[in-house]
């Protein structure tokens, strides 16, 4: 190690560093090079339940996990979606290079992604880019602020779609802090599943207003367009933004699926078809395309699709399980059922497969 990577380990050796492993080896590596760099205040846990739990009373200046398996990934959103994490540097590890950081493209916070494996040496690597650009700032508890209190709260309450009661919790969190972004984006999703369209618009316009031309903001405004405007006009919107955004795949995914929500399957796939034009390599926009010919009941169409997704990752379970879901429909369970029992061999923590393989008779 060079000089000037010494100088910064040293100056950053007082931050608090997190590591969500449930490989007790591996962290027992990481945590002697972290005390060989000298960081003392390393925090050891073994899955993101505790994690989870843990955060929300604890502070962190750096936190470092995998994303190798689904519930990394809902972890990773977890993070993003709690609003505690914005100047807290997240670093997860991934195979999937070129496809987990298009994800979370329009995600707030700073992630600096490492590719996987998580080892000493490329845990010190990562820590080394981030330091490098002067980050570590602490994470917030959920009990920091009262407008943060009552934010993560009116988000437990969304997740159990108690939509009331997250309306008067995100009311009390703008009243604390009238320029909480992230809680105008939920009060406009909140709003718009009660039903209460006109209140929605109104919030998303001063959330358009904290952050003009957001991406977040609006996707919100055009699932809001499609629920109470007529078809030809909520298309002639969503082409504008798109026509907006021409090279951001992963925005013309969103509104592929805005429009696939609505049963609007041609529009959704040709919004899925413009999204591989700007990126072919992105595993998901082939699933949400299969996703697509499936509710035609296009079948083999769709299976083409899962196919050339897996082409670029065959170890991607959730794929594996689709195309399970594909054949189970086309009433072909014997190949359904190998593709349910592929997709929990790669991610045993995958409910969904191990229900459908139950429902087939069973290993």
């Amino acid at each position: 190690m060079d000089k000037e990577s010494q100088k910064l380990l040293e100056r950053f050796a007082n931050r608090r560093i997190t590591i969500v492993n449930p490989n007790k080896n591996e962290r027992k590596q990481i945590r002697a090079m972290l005390r060989g760099d000298g960081f003392l205040d390393v925090i050891e846990l073994d899955t993101f339940e505790e994690a989870w739990e843990k955060l929300k009373l604890a502070t962190t200046s750096v936190l470092i996990f995998s994303v190798e398996k689904q519930e990394g990934l809902d972890f990773l959103g977890d993070l993003i979606e709690s609003a505690r994490f914005v100047k807290t540097p997240l670093i997860p590890f991934t195979s999937k290079f070129k496809e987990h950081p298009k994800l979370f493209a329009h995600a707030e916070g700073i992630i600096e992604w490492g590719e996987a494996p998580m080892t000493a040496l490329s845990v010190e690597s990562a820590l080394l880019r981030v330091f490098h650009k002067g980050l570590a700032e602490k994470s917030q508890v959920a009990d920091e602020s009262a407008a943060l209190r009552h934010f993560t709260q009116a988000i437990e309450a969304m997740a159990s779609e108690a939509w009331s009661v997250a309306k008067g919790l995100l009311r009390s969190a703008l009243k604390e802090s009238p320029t909480f972004f992230e809680a105008y984006l939920k009060m406009g999703e909140t709003l718009t599943n009660m039903g209460e369209y006109e209140p929605a618009e109104r919030v998303l316009a001063r959330a358009n207003q904290l952050r003009p031309d957001h991406p977040k903001v609006t996707l919100a405004q055009l699932k809001l367009t499609a629920l109470t405007k007529p078809k030809d006009e909520a298309i002639r919107q969503m082409d504008y933004a798109v026509g907006r955004r021409p090279h951001d795949a992963m925005f013309i995914i969103e509104v592929g699926n805005i429009a696939l929500e609505r049963g609007w399957i041609d529009d959704a796939v040709r919004y899925f078809e413009m999204a591989k034009g700007v990126d072919p390599d992105l595993i998901h926009v082939y699933n949400r395309l299969g996703i697509a010919y499936s509710r035609q009941k296009n079948y083999d169409r769709a299976l083409s699709m899962y196919h050339l997704a897996l082409e670029i990752d065959p170890n991607d379970a959730g794929i594996h399980f689709n195309i399970g879901m594909t054949y189970y429909r086309m009433g072909d369970t014997a190949k359904a059922k190998d593709n349910f029992l592929k997709s929990s061999e790669l991610d045993p923590e995958l409910a969904e497969p191990r229900e459908m393989i139950e429902k087939l008779g069973g290993v």
